[in-house]
């Protein structure tokens, strides 16, 4: 049996997780919540709900996952990373975000760690349905705009 949920059907920060479920059918959950507006979380409101959805959020999840020995897979970002690395991150690295994301979502890492059966998958340049780089990219070249973006990042693409 699989189950899906997101907002608002399931919000990890509104408190009661714990009885939210009969978490003792579960073996596993994956979260793939986040806040993932890099240059919002820069803001006094961003940070807030950054914080709140990466770090609060998966703390309660993570008590439950403990609790109820269940697995908990957590989609995370390299973003944790500075960046500098010259060769592809390995997972023993050590973290050192350079914004208020990669904090949080590292601090949400650190935390999912303390789970007895966990993984963290961090990914990046993810895309598919909603907002993304790509499709930003297209809206802007379908309205005549020639945008200015970096050109010197390799990445690889993470389809949801």
């Amino acid at each position: 049996h699989v189950e899906f949920v997101d907002l608002p059907g399931f919000d990890l920060t509104a408190g009661g997780l714990d009885t939210a479920r009969r978490w003792r059918d579960y073996d596993t959950i994956v979260n793939a919540a986040a806040y993932t507006a890099v240059d919002a979380a820069e803001t006094a409101d961003g940070r807030v709900e950054a914080w709140a959805a990466n770090v609060t959020g998966v703390s309660a999840l993570a008590k439950v996952a403990a609790a109820h020995s269940i697995t908990l897979v957590h989609i995370s970002s390299d973003y944790v990373f500075d960046g500098t690395a010259t060769r592809p991150y390995r997972e023993d690295d050590p973290i050192a975000p350079l914004g208020v994301y990669g904090q949080t979502k590292a601090a949400g890492d650190q935390i999912v760690a303390t789970v007895p059966r966990h993984y963290v998958v961090r990914t990046s340049w993810v895309i598919g349905n909603g907002r993304n780089f790509v499709r930003t990219m297209m809206s802007l070249a379908a309205n005549g705009v020639d945008p200015s973006v970096v050109d010197d990042q390799w990445g690889r693409l993470t389809f949801t």
